[in-house]
C-alpha cells in the first residue's frame, strides 16, 4: 500500500483538526462538569447542616439554587443563603 504525500498531508491536517476541535469542546465541558460537582457537594452540606441545624433552630430549604450557591461560592454562599432564609421566613 503506497500514499503519496498529499494523502499523508491531508491526513495531517485532519487529525490537527480534530484534536484542535477536541480541545476546544473540552473546557466548557470541564466548566459545566464542575458546576454540577460543586452543586451536588453544595446539595449535602446543606443537608449536613439541616441536620445539625435542627437543633439550634437553622433549616435551609434543598433547591438547585441554593445548593449551587453554596456550591460555588463555599462558606460565604452558605452565609448568603442562612441570611436569605432568614429574611424570608
Amino acid at each position: 500500500m503506497v500514499f503519496d504525500t498529499k494523502s499523508i498531508m491531508i491526513y495531517i491536517g485532519i487529525l490537527i483538526l480534530t484534536l484542535f476541535l477536541i480541545t476546544l469542546f473540552m473546557k466548557p465541558l470541564k466548566w459545566l462538569l464542575k458546576l454540577i460537582i460543586n452543586t451536588v457537594l453544595g446539595g449535602i452540606v446543606i443537608v449536613l447542616i439541616n441536620s445539625v441545624g435542627g437543633i439550634a433552630g437553622v433549616m435551609l430549604s434543598l433547591n438547585p439554587i441554593s445548593a449551587a450557591i453554596t456550591g460555588v461560592l463555599g462558606l460565604p454562599g452558605l452565609a448568603a443563603v442562612i441570611v436569605a432564609q432568614l429574611f424570608i421566613y
